[in-house]
């Protein structure tokens, strides 16, 4: 009977162990404000002269600090480096970040995975592509109120030209051969990064 008792009390202490861990996971304080300057190796949201990749004053991140779903806004942009400001929670100090910003998106820092979405529609810009549609996404660690971090594009992009003769075209669609999905839910995972 006394080894029982002292299986169940070691079993209870590994319960509550476990249950500390997570719980000091989320309560990890109050919120500070934050600046993220964010580089681009090719990357981003609009395209200069149809190649050159450009963070916007529209632009809007996704920035996960262990406990939410942060949503940064540009503070400024000037070509390839943008700053993004948001309040973050105090104490955190490994960061997830995904372009563009999606009240759905989530990430898990220890496996180091973002959860987002691809949009299905996509309205095509001339010389460039859709206000929200090239996902890129930053893994860093935080150094103080103002951090810096390079964001990577997370697929490809498909340029293609319509006739001007094809005055009448409204609708482009494209498709993998085999029917796969090429838009929806995508999990990107940055544990061999």
């Amino acid at each position: 009977m006394e080894k029982l008792k002292y299986i169940a009390m070691v079993a209870l202490a590994v319960v509550a162990s476990s249950c500390t861990k997570e719980l000091s996971k989320i309560a990890l304080g109050p919120t500070v404000e934050m600046e993220l300057v964010a580089g681009v190796e090719a990357t981003k949201t609009s395209l200069l002269d149809g190649r050159d990749v450009l963070w916007l004053m529209s632009d809007e991140l996704s920035f996960f600090d262990g406990t939410d779903n942060r949503k940064l806004t540009a503070k400024s942009a000037n070509g390839s480096t943008a700053v993004f400001t948001g309040q973050v929670a105090q104490g955190c100090t490994d960061f997830l970040a995904v372009y563009p910003y999606n009240s759905s998106a989530s990430a898990d820092l220890d496996a180091s995975t973002v959860t987002t979405a691809i949009p299905a529609s996509q309205a095509a810009i001339e010389n460039s592509f859709g206000d929200g549609c090239n996902i890129a996404l930053s893994k860093g660690i935080i150094s103080g109120v103002t951090s810096s971090s390079t964001f990577y594009n997370a697929c490809q992009l498909i340029r293609f030209t319509i006739p001007s003769y094809l005055n009448n075209v409204t609708e482009v669609t494209i498709a993998s051969q085999d029917n796969r999905a090429i838009a929806g839910t995508v999990t990107f995972d940055f544990s061999g990064d």
